[in-house]
C-alpha cells in the first residue's frame, strides 16, 4: 500500500504530517528563511561599532562580544541559507523525501532564529555596555527568555495561553475609562438610561 501511494513507511517527520500542504509550509517558511538571511547578512556589513577609517578594519575586532556576534551571525546566515537550499531541493524529490526535507527545515529555522537572537544580545552588548551596562544587561535577560521560549514548545504554548486569558480581561477593564475619555457611551450608560 506504501508502495502504491508513494510513501515510504521508514520515514518520520517531526513537525509535518503526510496530509499537511508542503506547497503552503514550503513557501511560508521560505519567507521566513529569507528574511532571517538578509537580516544576517545586513548585520554581517554593517557591523557594531563600525569600520577604522583607514584600515577599514572592525573598531571593536578584538572584543571577545564582538566574535560572538561575529559567530553567532555567521550561522544564522549558515542556517537560513541551508533552509533555503533544503526547501528548493525539496521541489524536484518525491513527497516523502519532500516531507522530511521541509520537515527538517523547520529544526534549521529554529536555530537560525536563535542564532539571529544571539546576534542581536551580543551586538547590542558590545556597543552599549561601555556606556550603559545596566541596559546591556537587561536586553540580554529579555532576548534569552525568548530563546528559551522558543525551544521549550510547551512553556511557549503556556504562555501564549496565559497571555490570550490576560488580555480581553486588559481590554475589558479599561475599556469604560477609553469609552468615557473619547465621549463614547458604552454599554453601562445605556442600562442606566432605560
Amino acid at each position: 500500500m506504501c508502495k502504491r501511494i508513494g510513501l515510504d513507511p521508514r520515514i518520520k517527520a517531526t513537525y509535518f504530517k503526510d496530509k499537511t500542504n508542503l506547497l503552503e509550509v514550503r513557501n511560508s517558511l521560505f519567507i521566513v528563511a529569507a528574511l532571517l538571511a538578509t537580516i544576517s547578512l545586513t548585520a554581517g556589513f554593517t557591523l557594531p561599532g563600525g569600520f577604522h577609517q583607514e584600515t577599514g578594519a572592525a573598531i571593536l575586532g578584538k572584543k571577545p562580544t564582538f566574535l560572538v556576534f561575529l559567530v553567532s551571525d555567521a550561522l544564522a546566515l549558515f542556517f537560513s541559507m541551508l533552509v533555503l537550499i533544503c526547501l528548493t531541493w525539496s521541489m524536484v524529490f518525491d513527497a516523502s523525501k519532500s516531507l522530511v526535507m521541509i520537515d527538517r527545515s523547520m529544526v534549521l529555522l529554529r536555530l537560525a532564529l536563535n542564532f539571529t537572537l544571539l546576534a542581536f544580545m551580543t551586538g547590542v552588548y558590545v556597543v552599549i555596555a561601555p556606556k550603559s551596562l545596566w541596559a546591556a544587561i537587561l536586553i540580554i535577560v529579555i532576548m534569552s527568555s525568548l530563546i528559551g521560549i522558543s525551544v521549550n514548545k510547551t512553556l511557549l504554548y503556556n504562555l501564549l495561553e496565559y497571555v490570550y486569558k490576560f488580555i480581553p480581561t486588559l481590554i475589558k477593564k479599561h475599556r469604560g475609562r477609553i469609552d468615557v475619555e473619547q465621549g463614547i457611551p458604552n454599554e453601562q450608560d445605556h442600562f442606566h438610561d432605560a
